[in-house]
């Protein structure tokens, strides 16, 4: 199960977490991003700004819980429709998988891990762009 190497990935993280979501779920995902950040890791997410008011979304409760994130959007009518993640500085997972019960059950996704600096390196260019773009909105701490 692709979720299975996602929670692997967050309790082996000691760190960082950089996440970029389209649309975010996952109350069992939501659960480990906050055992990290309650074990020191720093967490920060960018959002897509629609799905992140959705009635299911678990980016309301995070934000309440402390984990900063910013909420974006795309051009226009556009969405940010990113799905990738950093563990570490070091470690990607990227793919078509949104962190969603319906992506882990009923869905075909696909997730990419990757662990080769260069591309590691771009991610997280492309990730301090999201999070200080001017399309994104603060919230949380």
């Amino acid at each position: 199960m692709l979720r299975d190497r996602l929670l692997r990935a967050i309790n082996l993280t000691k760190a960082s977490i950089d996440l970029a979501i389209f649309d975010f779920t996952s109350g069992e995902l939501a659960g480990a991003l906050l055992a990290a950040k309650e074990r020191g890791v720093a967490i920060r997410i960018v959002a897509d700004a629609r799905q992140a008011q959705g009635k299911h979304s678990e980016i309301p409760w995070l934000l309440e819980k402390g984990i900063k994130a910013r909420l974006a959007r795309g051009n226009g009518r556009g969405i940010m429709h990113h799905k990738f993640a950093i563990f570490d500085g070091r470690l990607l997972v990227t793919g078509s998988y949104n962190w969603t019960d319906s992506a882990e059950r009923f869905n075909r996704e696909n997730v990419i891990i990757l662990d080769d600096p260069a591309v590691v390196q771009r991610f997280k260019v492309s990730f301090e762009r999201l999070y200080h773009g001017s399309g994104a909105v603060s919230r949380g701490p």
